[in-house]
């Protein structure tokens, strides 16, 4: 019976122990230093204001940035039309293109051209040259393109070269040249 008492007495104090010791635990890193309590009128005067702040740097850094790139190509496009140099172009829908006589115009891979008006060429160093998607077949360098039917560039270095003043309308990535 002795026995009995003294293990419950000591599974009493054991207990007691541990807990204390979570306790103790707990209340050591609650609201400390390392894991400090946040409460709601912290975040909204002190952590949201210093948010907003580090965001408005950015942005302001970044626009820098865009209008610094912007005022670049709008400098560069100047000097390519006063110059009268190589102009490029990329479109997403189909968009008019003139050219004068004997300027060629040079396609990206899946640039789509369709000849509206003019008598134009083909131009590619190797075969195959433009592929004819109305009339399902394929111009080789030098070959006429026939109004209204679609051409597709396969590959780089094709192009169209006007033989009159040609309208085009070209979808995909080009340069004049």
């Amino acid at each position: 019976m002795r026995v009995n008492r003294l293990l419950r007495a000591l599974a009493a104090l054991s207990a007691l122990a541990a807990a204390v010791t979570v306790a103790v635990m707990a209340a050591g890193s609650a609201g400390s230093q390392s894991d400090p309590l946040v409460s709601l009128s912290y975040l909204e005067s002190t952590y949201t204001n210093t948010l907003l702040k580090e965001a408005d740097g950015v942005l302001q850094s970044r626009n820098e940035a865009l209008e610094k790139a912007l005022a670049e190509e709008v400098a560069a496009m100047k000097k390519s039309v006063s110059s009268g140099t190589a102009a490029t172009g990329s479109a997403a829908s189909y968009t008019a293109v003139t050219l004068t006589k004997g300027q060629t115009l040079t396609g990206g891979v899946g640039t789509e051209v369709l000849l509206r008006q003019g008598t134009a060429s083909c131009t590619a160093a190797s075969a195959p040259g433009l592929v004819d998607v109305t009339g399902g077949g394929e111009v080789q360098n030098g070959g006429a393109l026939t109004a209204n039917h679609l051409y597709l560039m396969t590959a780089e270095g094709r192009g169209v070269t006007a033989s009159s003043d040609v309208t085009l309308l070209v979808r995909g990535s080009y340069t004049l040249g």
